[in-house]
């Protein structure tokens, strides 16, 4: 939160939107028992999830009285944390809970100028915007390790075209049990299903560039990896790379080719019968552009 012009502002009223998306339930306190804001380090709020309110997916939580200065040309970073209800309770593995500021909640923030002025809603622009959080006392946790292209064929004559090697490292932690990766790959297949493997999704400038190859390996080797899946021990890390090689477009249309990295498919099954979906903080899973031609 920046605060622009000359003027210090006092914040009193701040609301949090808050989304859910269930296995069985409809309303944020079913994941989540209370709200904490934190301003540049400190806990400057709390507010309690009431479970007597009408359930809705959608719900909006206002920290108040927070009295909170903000000097003019600083900026300020805020956090919001949360109390998750027990998985044995209300709580179902897969939930997800979202929060954010729209417009709808930046126009009910009550704050004033130095001058007791309470500010308009025009006096406030921008939007805070939180990616959904999957809860899992099972699961997998993925971190992005790399990401390269390369061309690794340059045409030269006229039955010939440009290919470029594309990779996406990653590390994946297995927690609460010892988990399973399947080790196929998919061409942005959206339909979730057993067996998809990695999800990846090719990105074009122009034409529709040919899949020579694409694999997912480990840096490592594990006695229980087999045919249909990687095994990661629990409380272990193991590295993977996905590696897809492009071929121009042979129409020709030659242009520029990215691959983004969409979802990891993981569970307990050793086999290709695995469901769950890892989709998760992925924005930076990408390579980036490569420009392939096509003679």
């Amino acid at each position: 939160m920046e605060v622009e012009g000359d003027s210090d502002i006092n914040i009193d009223d701040l609301p949090i939107n808050l989304t859910s998306v269930e296995a069985t339930g409809n309303d944020p306190d079913d994941l989540i028992s209370a709200l904490y804001l934190y301003m540049d380090g400190d806990r400057v709020g709390s507010e309690n999830m009431s479970t007597a309110d009408a359930d809705d997916s959608d719900e909006t939580v206002t920290f108040d009285n927070l009295d909170l200065d903000l000097k003019a040309g600083k900026t300020y970073k805020f956090i919001v944390k949360a109390d998750f209800q027990s998985i044995a309770d209300t709580l179902d593995a897969g939930d997800t809970i979202s929060a954010q500021i729209s417009a709808v909640e930046r126009a009910l923030i009550d704050a004033e100028d130095e001058s007791g002025e309470d500010l308009a809603a025009g006096d406030m622009t921008g939007t805070a915007v939180g990616e959904a959080h999957v809860v899992y006392d099972d699961g997998i946790s993925v971190s992005l390790v790399s990401v390269s292209k390369a061309r690794s064929f340059t045409a030269d004559d006229a039955t010939e075209d440009d290919q470029g090697t594309y990779e996406i490292v990653f590390n994946v932690l297995a927690f609460g049990a010892d988990m399973y990766i399947d080790l196929t790959t998919e061409d942005d297949n959206e339909a979730d299903a057993a067996g998809q493997g990695v999800v990846y999704d090719i990105t074009s400038s122009a034409g529709t560039p040919v899949v020579s190859s694409a694999l997912l390996e480990s840096s490592s080797t594990d006695a229980n990896d087999n045919a249909f899946v990687f095994q990661v021990e629990e409380n272990d890390t193991r590295q993977f790379t996905l590696q897809v090689v492009l071929t121009a477009d042979t129409t020709p249309t030659p242009g520029s080719h990215e691959i983004v990295m969409e979802q990891i498919t993981w569970g307990t099954a050793v086999d290709n019968t695995n469901a769950n979906y890892y989709t998760f903080d992925m924005g930076d899973f990408k390579t980036g552009s490569l420009y392939l031609n096509a003679l």
